[in-house]
């Protein structure tokens, strides 16, 4: 329990850093340090009974703290524990938030000199927190008390066999200790502790930097039981890790150390002790290197004949692989050419099939027989929009894609001429959901006029009756489907009037312009009669 010893002492220190400038308290805290706790303890109680008579619960709160630090160098438990409660008891009652930090501070250091680690660990908690909450810039300053705090953290958890938890407190208490140049003497404690952490932990590299900075820091000061305890550390290093030869010559100089009167000339030989040490390791470092370099070249020259027969062989199979990628793009190219060349021809069959003999005649004959009649508002209405149909069919079937708005209009004026060319009268509506925007989607054009000329002649008209016919434009993932219903006689009796050798034009050329999606077109009866077709159409 040496490094509770060095707390305590420090916390004494610390103590005439806050109390000020005093002479009598500064020699009551030498008295302490040097071992001759009857002097300091008079010194204190004198305090604590003049602050108990004048009734200043400031002072009692720290002659309390002070009484339990030198109570514990002296281990005398029964007045140690008096006076640490007073002075947190006194704190809790006044709400001094100040003193109760730095009691806590003791408190922390007596349940850890205890081996009490549970209750040291409550103690550091609640100091700490007071940290985190406090605004007084005391102990927000005061990064030493703090540093002590987490030190004895790292002891309580390295008692409970937390190496880890440790190991992260003691480091972050460097880290505050780092930054004062008078905690010098508590970091080379502090230093051995993270060490002994990183030795136990089989971490050698690390274990040894820290081993190390003890002793430099202990020899730069003359710490006398500091370099004792570093030597020790060290002698332990090389005896798990290093040289039984070195770790026997680091015991020597422990023991040595530790019955001597460390003089100076004691503390040069550990000087050349650690600084020989240190040579042999960078000229071990040198040696090693200076094999492996040679192995190195051995292994390089053996590797060279491997590195030019891989290389050729990755040549080979890159040539290999330009040849398959050159033909696979041939291949391509052709199959491309193929594509546009029969795309090309499948357009020109679909202006062929729209504006097939029998429409453009039948549109004729219903354009003359109206002006026959006297009809002539119906007649010339009836040839502008067969006027209008012809032209856009005609521009429409050189275009590979077209507004989906202008082929709905198409669709429109269709349905329109077929109304007033058939005998069977129809209604119609066309219709889209929200998420289909018809000035901006493109797709091919005359796609789905073919299956309303079926929905009318072999659907609607010999339904001999008004029909319907509903047209309805969805998006479903990357697609556009167009649905197309009728109320007419029925696909199954559609299909048993025809002749069996019949084939659309129409459907047949948009099925194959189609075909390289799957199931692009299907086709079913609704009850007893009406017919369904969905078609999946591709958009950008």
């Amino acid at each position: 329990m040496k490094k509770i010893g060095f707390l305590l002492l420090y916390c004494l220190f610390l103590s005439s850093l806050v109390f000020g400038q005093n002479t009598d308290f500064d020699k009551a805290v030498l008295h302490a340090k040097n071992g001759e706790y009857e002097k300091a303890i008079s010194y204190f109680l004198k305090e604590y009974d003049e602050s108990c008579r004048l009734k200043d619960s400031t002072k009692i709160m720290f002659s309390a703290r002070m009484l339990g630090n030198v109570f514990t160098l002296m281990k005398d438990s029964t007045n140690r524990n008096k006076y640490y409660r007073l002075s947190i008891n006194l704190s809790r009652k006044l709400g001094d938030e100040e003193s109760l930090f730095y009691s806590l501070c003791s408190t922390s250091q007596m349940y850890v000199y205890d081996r009490m680690p549970e209750k040291a660990l409550r103690a550091c908690e609640e100091a700490l927190q007071i940290v985190q909450s406090t605004d007084n810039t005391t102990i927000k300053n005061d990064t030493s008390s703090i540093g002590n705090i987490l030190i004895n953290s790292g002891a309580a958890n390295e008692q409970l066999n937390n190496q880890e938890k440790a190991l992260e407190y003691y480091l972050l208490a460097a880290s505050y200790f780092e930054k004062y140049p008078y905690t010098l003497d508590q970091m080379g404690q502090l230093y051995r502790n993270i060490g002994m952490c990183y030795e136990k932990a089989n971490r050698k590299e690390e274990s040894l930097e820290y081993y190390e900075k003890a002793l430099d820091i202990s020899l730069e000061k003359g710490f006398k039981n500091s370099i004792q305890y570093s030597v020790h550390g060290l002698y332990r290093w090389h005896k798990k890790f290093g040289d039984p030869e070195v770790a026997l010559e680091y015991l020597e100089k422990s023991v040595e150390l530790k019955d001597s009167l460390l003089n100076k000339s004691t503390i040069s030989s550990v000087q050349e002790l650690h600084s020989k040490y240190q040579s042999d390791k960078l000229q071990e470092q040198i040696n090693d290197l200076s094999i492996s370099n040679k192995e190195s070249n051995k292994k390089i020259k053996s590797s060279r004949a491997w590195i030019i027969w891989l290389i050729i062989i990755s040549l080979a199979i890159a040539g290999i692989a330009v040849l398959l990628i050159l033909r696979q793009r041939f291949v391509l190219k052709t199959q491309e050419l193929e594509f546009d060349k029969k795309r090309a021809e499948l357009q020109k069959r679909v202006l062929t099939a729209q504006m097939n003999p029998h429409f453009l005649f039948n549109s004729l004959n219903s354009i003359q027989r109206m002006y026959l009649e006297g009809n002539l508002n119906e007649a010339n209405n009836f040839m502008a929009n067969f006027s209008s149909l012809l032209r856009k069919v005609l521009a429409y079937s050189n275009l590979e894609l077209v507004k989906l708005s202008e082929d709905i209009e198409l669709l429109k004026i269709y349905l329109e001429l077929e109304r007033n060319r058939v005998d069977t009268d129809f209604q119609f509506q066309i219709n889209m959901t929200p998420d289909v925007d018809a000035s901006f989607m493109k797709v091919p054009p005359l796609l789905v006029q073919p299956f309303i000329e079926n929905a009318i002649w072999h659907g609607i008209v010999p339904l001999k009756k008004p029909g319907e016919i509903n047209i309805l434009y969805s998006v479903e993932k990357d697609y556009l489907i167009c649905i197309i219903t009728d109320n007419g006689i029925g696909y199954e009796k559609s299909q048993a009037k025809r002749k069996k050798s019949h084939v659309s034009k129409g459907i047949s050329i948009v099925r194959e312009r189609l075909s390289h999606l799957p199931d692009p077109i299907s086709i079913c009866q609704l009850g007893e009669s009406g017919t369904q077709v969905t078609i999946k159409i591709p958009f950008t």
